[in-house]
């Protein structure tokens, strides 16, 4: 467990935002200078890039600036000027990252790398792969939206429950059984505030730095040991699509995980649209 703990450090003092000293702060802050990284940081930021491609550029890891406009933790929020959000805008765009070797650099200045929609998925897998590596059978990783189940308990499978959104965090809204699965579930819902009767969420638009707007509240998806970290990615672009769009991509990616890795593959998903919340 100390292990473990010890891991999630590292990686935090690796790929965080806020921290300074840590590759992602240096890159965020060195205005254009290549930057040296550790390679485990270059691999999650090819992670990022390889989403960005796959969405076509709607899940984009330089969404940083515009995602500093919006505070969702504040007591008294508020809603960023159109200026400013202009601005931000203008410094998104994945393909100015440019890795050689273990070296990043922004071609943009101004540009800022967010690997939140990623990142916490990757230690995740990194995480249940040191356990298994220490011989651990039977354990549950919980990082808050990011279920990582090894094994079972006791002979039956884990028994993993899907939060109401809009809820206490005590209400659910379904369950599934897993075994070596990881679960993870994005949804508007998580980080939120309303302002004059309009809600504002956290998973922003590239195109408008709003908030994008969609037809689902919440996405599960659920997969093989070893894919939190595409599930954290895919439930946010999944999301973002809507419910038509990403069940077209859905069925792609099951296929092209299907070729690659067989006993991998995600076993389902689950989109909760916006108009059907209140009913369930």
């Amino acid at each position: 467990i100390d292990a473990a703990f010890a891991l999630c450090a590292e990686y935090e003092s690796l790929i965080s935002v806020t921290r300074e000293g840590s590759d992602i702060y240096k890159i965020n802050h060195a205005k254009g200078a290549p930057v040296t990284c550790d390679p485990r940081t270059i691999e999650v930021i090819k992670k990022g890039i390889e989403y960005g491609e796959l969405s076509d550029g709607k899940f984009d890891i330089t969404i940083g600036q515009v995602t500093d406009l919006w505070d969702f933790h504040a007591e008294e929020p508020e809603l960023p000027s159109a200026s400013k959000i202009k601005a931000a805008l203008a410094a998104v765009d994945y393909h100015q990252i440019k890795i050689d070797g273990n070296t990043v650099t922004m071609e943009n200045p101004a540009g800022e790398i967010n690997l939140g929609g990623v990142g916490k998925g990757y230690v995740g897998d990194k995480v249940a792969e040191l356990l298994q590596e220490r011989g651990v059978t039977s354990a549950v990783i919980n990082l808050g939206g990011n279920i990582i189940a090894i094994g079972d308990k006791d002979g039956e499978d884990f028994k993993i429950g899907i939060t109401k959104p809009f809820s206490e965090r005590d209400e659910l809204i379904g369950s599934m059984t897993v075994k070596n699965a990881t679960v993870v579930t994005s949804g508007t819902y998580e980080r939120s505030f309303e302002i004059d009767g309009k809600t504002y969420h956290h998973i922003l638009d590239v195109n408008s730095g709003y908030p994008v707007d969609t037809d689902v509240v919440s996405v599960s998806l659920v997969s093989g040991l070893g894919r939190s970290g595409d599930c954290d990615a895919m439930s946010t672009i999944c999301l973002i699509l809507g419910v038509k769009e990403g069940v077209k991509l859905m069925a792609w990616r099951l296929y092209s995980w299907t070729k690659t890795a067989r006993s991998r593959r995600p076993a389902a998903w689950t989109p909760l649209r916006r108009n059907s919340a209140s009913k369930m």
